[in-house]
C-alpha cells in the first residue's frame, strides 16, 4: 500500500518512505525517473503469498501506481534500458513484465535444459535479454519474440552473472569458478 512520505532525517535525504511490508528487491530504477519496489507478504485469509509491486517517483517518492504481480526471486529484478520492461528470475524461468501492466507476465522464458537461470541483463538496444544459467550457457532472447536468438557456451563453469557495456558492443559473464569471459557482441 502507498503511504504518505515520512519526514527526511536531517539534511542528507531528499525524502524517505515507509512501506507496509518488507522490501524483497532493492529499488529497481527504470527510465523516466521512476523506480519499482517489490513487497511480498503472506495473506493469512487466503493462505498465499502476495507480491505487491509499487512504482514510485525518484524525485519525490510519490507512489505512482501499485499492483499485485507474479513471484520473482528477491534480488533479481532488473529494468530494460528503455523503461518498457522489468524482469526477474524464478528457478528455471525468467519472468518479464511490461512496466505498463506488472500484474501479469508479458513473457515467461523457460530454460531448455531445466537448469536454473542465475543472472539476467537487458542489452542497451532493448532488443535482447541475456540470461546466464547453471547449464554453463548464456542465452540471448529476442525481446520482440521472446525466443532464444543465440546461445553462448564456454568451458568456464556454471554461469552466474551477465552485463553489457553501455554501448552494447561488449558483454561479460562470470562463472562459479571465478572466471570471467568478455566477448564482442555481434548482433
Amino acid at each position: 500500500m502507498c503511504w504518505p512520505l515520512a519526514d527526511p532525517q536531517e539534511d542528507s535525504a531528499l525524502w524517505s518512505q515507509e512501506y507496509t511490508h518488507q522490501i524483497s528487491n532493492g529499488p529497481c530504477c527504470i527510465a523516466g525517473d521512476r523506480f519499482v519496489v517489490t513487497q511480498p507478504w503472506w495473506d493469512r485469509e487466503h493462505g498465499e503469498s502476495i507480491f505487491q509491486y509499487g512504482i514510485y517517483s525518484i524525485k519525490t517518492g510519490e507512489c505512482l501506481r501499485e499492483v499485485e504481480g507474479p513471484d520473482i526471486a528477491g534480488d533479481s529484478l532488473i529494468a530494460s534500458w528503455d523503461g518498457q520492461h522489468i524482469a526477474g528470475l524464478l528457478s528455471s524461468r525468467v519472468i518479464v513484465m511490461s512496466i505498463e501492466d506488472i500484474s501479469k507476465p508479458a513473457a515467461i522464458l523457460k530454460n531448455d535444459s531445466r537448469k536454473h537461470f542465475t543472472g539476467i541483463a537487458f542489452h542497451p538496444s532493448g532488443r535482447y535479454l541475456a540470461a546466464t544459467s547453471n547449464d554453463a550457457t548464456v542465452k540471448l532472447f529476442d525481446t520482440t519474440t521472446w525466443q532464444v536468438a543465440k546461445t553462448y557456451t564456454w568451458a568456464i563453469g556454471r554461469m552466474r552473472s551477465i552485463a553489457f557495456s553501455p554501448d552494447g558492443t561488449l558483454a561479460a559473464a562470470g562463472s562459479d569458478t571465478g572466471k570471467i569471459v568478455v566477448w564482442d557482441v555481434d548482433l
